[in-house]
């Protein structure tokens, strides 16, 4: 590995400690629930996720660079991008396909439909952390994504009275981990990189 690949995987791991990726995920699984009751809320879901990216670095300008600085260098990890974006789209159409199998050996309904779509978000959720795992080359991050596929196949057995419930009980119990790893991370990285005071220039 060269020199500029082990500052940017340096410089990588530290954009993913703060705890906020983990906790807007934990939000739009929050309001994912909450959309099987209002659908007018996968609107607010889509705005979220194409706004995000924006309302991040105000979040990081705000909170974040002033503890640990910012520095942007010119990526040059097409190759991580590509092995992400690949194993990323392999997971999905497998969750997919297993979704729409299961679907169809047990009979269409509402129910079935719920009670096997957690396949899919679990899915995403490993796909997701795959994302760390590549740029960081730190395999931990996909204990998560595990957790969270492991939980979508065990939700199959647990016997809901309403179809529904089993879509809407895995995304909240997916929220409530998401954002407490999150809120963990974020204030362990306040405890550990204090905000630096700037000094005056006559050294007070």
């Amino acid at each position: 590995m060269d020199a500029m690949s082990q500052i940017q995987k340096k410089i990588f791991l530290s954009t993913i400690k703060d705890g906020l990726t983990e906790i807007f995920i934990a939000l739009l699984l929050l309001i994912a629930g909450f959309a099987f009751f209002n659908s007018f809320l996968v609107v607010l879901i889509f705005v979220l996720q194409v706004s995000w990216s924006k309302i991040e670095r105000k979040l990081k300008e705000r909170y974040i660079f002033p503890r640990i600085g910012y520095v942007e260098l010119k990526s040059t990890h097409r190759s991580n991008f590509r092995k992400y974006y690949t194993c990323f789209w392999v997971i999905m159409v497998c969750s997919i396909i297993s979704f729409f199998v299961l679907v169809f050996f047990e009979g269409w309904s509402i129910d079935t439909t719920c009670k096997y779509i957690p396949l899919i978000p679990g899915g995403a959720l490993l796909g997701k952390s795959l994302y760390f795992c590549i740029f960081s080359s730190k395999w931990k991050y996909l204990g998560i994504g595990i957790i969270s596929l492991f939980l979508a196949i065990a939700f199959i057995f647990i016997p809901f009275p309403v179809g529904r419930d089993f879509a809407v009980y895995y995304l909240w119990l997916e929220a409530i981990i998401m954002s407490s790893v999150g809120s963990i991370k974020y204030f362990n990285f306040l405890n550990k990189y204090p905000v630096v005071q700037e000094k005056n220039g006559d050294g007070g």
